[in-house]
């Protein structure tokens, strides 16, 4: 089960060009605790700040960045008692694309 609302904006939209930011955010929980590594519903939540930029052209360029707080459910608890907790995860990409 999850629930990701997100908000845009564009600083202009025009017919050939479109500079623009997006905010996503989501929670996330498993419907089944016992299929997790950590016996836990709570998968975590994310957020995602993209920005981007289109042209009538066909070219597109995002940059876009992740952070990931993770919940119980990633928590390892294996039946040694080596158990390791889950840590925040952070990631930053970029796309180039080209449609032709």
């Amino acid at each position: 089960l999850y629930i990701k609302p997100w908000v845009a904006y564009d600083f202009f939209d025009s017919p050939e060009d479109k500079l623009g930011v997006r905010l996503d955010l989501m929670y996330a929980q498993a419907l089944v605790p016992e299929a997790t590594p950590g016996n836990e519903a709570f998968l975590g939540f994310e957020a995602d700040v993209r920005l981007f930029f289109h042209n009538k052209a066909g070219f597109m360029l995002d940059v876009e960045a992740g952070l990931l707080l993770p919940g119980g459910a990633f928590n390892y608890r294996p039946v040694d008692g080596n158990n390791r907790d889950a840590e925040l995860a952070f990631t930053l990409q970029s796309r180039f694309t080209v449609k032709y």
